[in-house]
């Protein structure tokens, strides 16, 4: 019956154009695995209307050597910001840049200039795997890592675990908890990708299959949590040519204006069946 109203609304809405569908959004990504004809270190574009994946940047066209992607957001310009799962080198136009698994570089994949962008060896207490990184409109970063990690921040220090977001600001040094992700799962997890949405939906994927209060996915899934409630849902329920549990490892989407109020219109219809728990956000 819910779900009959759930769609009776929809359809209401469609009618009355206010949830008409936009164009396709296009989520820029890499996998855990190499799959067909991609390596786990390209970036590769999934349109999300027609379920194909395309190549935008070629791992050997990025790499001196085979490397994996572990995080992946787009600047305002543009521009990639990129960390991997182990040290690497990117022969850039401008400069041969080495840096190491924790760090964030930047590349413009128009001039292919490389720089570095945080040199995050001097923001966490050891060597740790940045795994997750979302830039924010402020300067602020939200990151997320491999593992547990201690970051000792201007204003406080701030151990938390790998499935949970913190926030940092590379301009004061300070670092807060964004999302305690502890409150949120079922149970532990690893987040692998993220991106902080317009309207306050916090996407999101794992590295292993994970639930929220009874809601499964899989490691190829990109998750929405609506942060004001902790309303969870599918944005996308699989990438079309994946394999096995070869899951998702980083992403960055962009998304067409139409998406916030279909989320909100989503997360309205099944907030019922969704429990509220308590998170610390900044």
């Amino acid at each position: 019956m819910r779900h009959g109203l759930a769609y009776s609304l929809m359809s209401l809405l469609l009618v009355l154009g206010l949830a008409a569908p936009a164009a396709a959004d296009t989520m820029y990504w890499s996998n855990n695995a190499s799959f067909s004809t991609f390596e786990n270190g390209d970036i590769m574009v999934w349109d999300t209307d027609t379920s194909t994946n395309s190549l935008a940047i070629a791992e050997d066209d990025l790499f001196r050597d085979n490397e994996a992607i572990d995080a992946l957001s787009m600047t305002s310009t543009g521009n990639w910001i990129i960390s991997t799962t182990g040290s690497a080198t990117i022969d850039g136009t401008n400069q041969s840049l080495s840096f190491q698994d924790e760090d964030l570089v930047e590349y413009n994949p128009i001039t292919g200039e490389v720089f570095l962008f945080e040199d995050m060896s001097a923001v966490f207490n050891q060597n740790e795997d940045l795994d997750a990184v979302h830039l924010m409109d402020d300067g602020t970063i939200l990151l997320s890592t491999t593992n547990g990690a201690t970051i000792d921040g201007s204003n406080q220090s701030l151990s938390f675990d790998d499935e949970d977001i913190v926030r940092w600001d590379p301009m004061t040094g300070e670092v807060f908890m964004f999302v305690d992700m502890t409150n949120v799962f079922d149970s532990g997890a690893d987040v692998s990708a993220i991106q902080l949405h317009d309207s306050g939906t916090l996407y999101f994927s794992t590295y292993n299959d994970e639930s929220i209060d009874g809601l499964n996915f899989r490691n190829d899934h990109v998750v929405a949590l609506d942060l004001a409630t902790l309303s969870v849902g599918y944005l996308y329920t699989t990438v079309v040519g994946l394999p096995g549990l070869q899951g998702i490892r980083s992403f960055h989407i962009v998304a067409e204006p139409g998406l916030p109020l279909v989320l909100a219109t989503f997360f309205a219809l099944t907030a019922l069946s969704v429990r509220q728990r308590p998170a610390r956000l900044l």
